[in-house]
C-alpha cells in the first residue's frame, strides 16, 4: 500500500468555490498573458479552475505537474504549474484568500 496525499480537508462552501473560479475566469481576461518567464499566466489559472472545479486531489496535482525532475533537481516549469495546483488547494484548506491567487 503506498503513502496517499488525499487528506485534504476543504474548508471552502460550495459558494466560496463558486466564486473564485468565476474570479479566476474573469482574471484571465484582466491579467498579462505571461509573466517574466514567459510562462503562461493562463495556463496557470486554468490549473487553479480544474484543480478547484473537478475537486482534484492532492495526488493528482503531485502526479499530473511535477515539480522536479527523477534525479531531484527542480523542473522549473512543471515547479510553477504544480505551485499553482497546490496554491488552488491551499485555497480550498482556507490557508490563502482567492486575492493570493490572482494574478496582475
Amino acid at each position: 500500500m503506498g503513502f496517499s496525499l488525499n487528506f485534504i480537508k476543504i474548508m471552502r462552501t460550495s459558494t466560496e468555490i463558486r466564486d473564485a473560479i468565476k474570479a479566476l475566469k474573469e482574471n484571465k481576461k484582466t491579467c498579462s498573458a505571461s509573466n517574466i518567464f514567459g510562462e503562461s499566466n493562463i495556463a496557470k489559472i486554468d490549473i487553479m479552475i480544474d484543480v478547484m472545479s473537478e475537486d482534484r486531489s492532492e495526488d493528482f496535482v503531485c502526479e499530473t505537474y511535477k515539480s522536479s525532475f527523477e534525479d531531484g533537481t527542480e523542473d522549473t516549469v512543471g515547479h510553477g504549474d504544480w505551485s499553482s495546483g497546490i496554491s488552488a488547494l491551499e485555497f480550498l484548506r482556507g490557508e490563502l484568500e482567492i486575492d493570493d491567487l490572482l494574478y496582475p
